[in-house]
């Protein structure tokens, strides 16, 4: 590997190795969003996982925001409850949103009519 690809694509943040890594393990579908000073790289979320996440017995709709972040997001590792909890409330919910937008959950454009 060369230097260039262990260079960190932001400071404290994966390497583009990791990136490239992620790219061609997600078919080239991973973004990255920005709160202030926290950046989250993450990926959409499958059909399967959406299904398993709704299938969790008892949980609102902020339980499953978590969940979708947990599955999802790839930067920071290991990104879960107890991160989310230290974290500013809503950006698990902003994430969440946006990882569903990138999933397929809204219309980039009005259906036409034949």
């Amino acid at each position: 590997m060369s230097d260039k690809n262990k260079e960190k694509i932001f400071p404290g943040g994966p390497t583009k190795d990791q990136l490239a890594g992620w790219k061609t393990e997600h078919n080239n579908k991973v973004y990255m969003s920005e709160f202030e000073d926290q950046a989250f790289i993450w990926r959409p979320l499958t059909r399967f996982e959406y299904k398993s996440i709704l299938k969790l017995q008892n949980a609102d709709a902020l339980f499953r925001e978590e969940r979708i972040c947990e599955t999802c997001i790839l930067w920071p590792e290991n990104y879960n409850y107890d991160y989310m909890a230290e974290g500013e409330a809503g950006i698990p919910s902003l994430l969440a949103e946006q990882i569903m937008d990138a999933s397929g959950f809204t219309s980039s454009g009005a259906a036409k009519k034949l």
